[in-house]
């Protein structure tokens, strides 16, 4: 008889899992402390949390270069701060993005942007900026809304805007 120890499957699945268990108790903090914009990440809001949470056909732009990966229509897009203004540009793989990630590292501000003024983002619903850094200054999310409110203007459209604070180890 043949004994499994080890399964990727296994380990993918339960990688999941906490993955989900996680991003489910980031969101409850979140609603319970008053961070963040709770009307888009609340507990009922599971598309968010799907697109935040699995893994989607995604498009990245990180140092100006543009890649897709995954099959099917592109429903996430990873930005870093210095390929934002790539956004700007046409693309009919921008059409089916639901949900815009960037991540705001040390020393980085993000550049202003009117969502309302982006080409080809017709299914755009999420606008979620990660601060890697303590851009409040008192290691809470308390502010991160109105700095990001600063720059992303969400005016004329649907999309929400959603902010984090995740200080990497």
């Amino acid at each position: 008889m043949k004994k499994v120890v080890f399964s990727l499957q296994s380990v993918a699945s339960d990688i999941k899992k906490v993955g989900m268990a996680l991003t489910g108790v980031v969101i409850f903090l979140m609603i319970l402390t008053g961070n963040g914009r709770v009307y888009a990440q609340g507990l009922g809001n599971e598309e968010l949390n799907d697109l935040m949470s699995n893994i989607h056909p995604s498009i990245y732009l990180v140092n100006g270069e543009y890649s897709v990966y995954g099959d099917g229509a592109p429903l996430v897009l990873f930005c870093d701060v210095q390929s934002l203004q790539l956004l700007n540009n046409s693309n009919p793989d921008y059409n089916s993005v639901k949900l815009i990630k960037v991540n705001v590292p040390t020393g980085q501000n993000l550049a202003s942007i009117s969502l309302a003024s982006l080409p080809d983002f017709e299914s755009l619903k999420y606008f979620v900026v990660v601060y890697e850094y303590d851009a409040c200054g008192d290691m809470t999310s308390g502010c991160l809304d109105a700095l990001a409110g600063q720059s992303i203007n969400t005016e004329g459209t649907i999309v929400n805007l959603v902010t984090f604070l995740e200080i990497p180890n």
